[in-house]
């Protein structure tokens, strides 16, 4: 099947409770217990044309914290922030919503195995839930993946579906 650049494709997590649309190319990679990763495959690109060395991906996730304080998801996009990364550079924060939800986005930039890095998070808090999701791609192709990766993150909703919570 031939599919246009504009053309999206619908996905659903169970185990994330998270449903969202991606540009064509993207593809499931895996999911387990409360994760899914999507990406694109760089491998089979037009000759002379430059690709990353990893595949762009999008972590699907939702975390079940124990409480319902109102900023989980915030103290837990600070976390990742401040705690986890080297050589972070923020360029932007921004509180809104996600799917009628309380929600925080990040874009910043950090090194991970010599390369520089470009990730757009978002995390969503619905109860004692957190949905984050991460979206990671070289920073030097970032300008081209990064908004097909926002468009997707935009794109999701939560399917609450009873009786299938998230376990801690």
């Amino acid at each position: 099947m031939e599919f246009r650049e504009t053309d999206t494709l619908h996905f659903f997590s169970y185990e994330t409770k998270i449903s969202m649309d991606l540009l064509a190319g993207w593809q499931e990679e895996s999911q387990s217990k409360d994760t899914a990763v999507y990406y694109v495959d760089v491998s089979e690109v037009p000759a002379g044309v430059d690709a990353p060395s990893s595949n762009p991906r999008i972590l699907v996730k939702a975390i079940a914290v124990g409480n319902s304080t109102a900023d989980n998801h915030i103290k837990l996009a600070d976390a990742i922030l401040n705690d986890s990364l080297a050589n972070v550079t923020v360029i932007e924060r921004e509180e809104g919503t996600l799917d009628s939800q309380p929600a925080v986005f990040d874009l910043f930039t950090f090194d991970m195995d010599g390369t520089r890095t470009t990730q757009y998070m978002a995390h969503a808090q619905i109860s004692d839930v957190v949905f984050s999701i991460v979206c990671t791609v070289e920073e030097a192709y970032a300008e081209v993946l990064l908004p097909s990766m926002q468009l997707g993150v935009a794109s999701a909703r939560f399917i609450l579906i009873a009786g299938g919570g998230v376990q801690s």
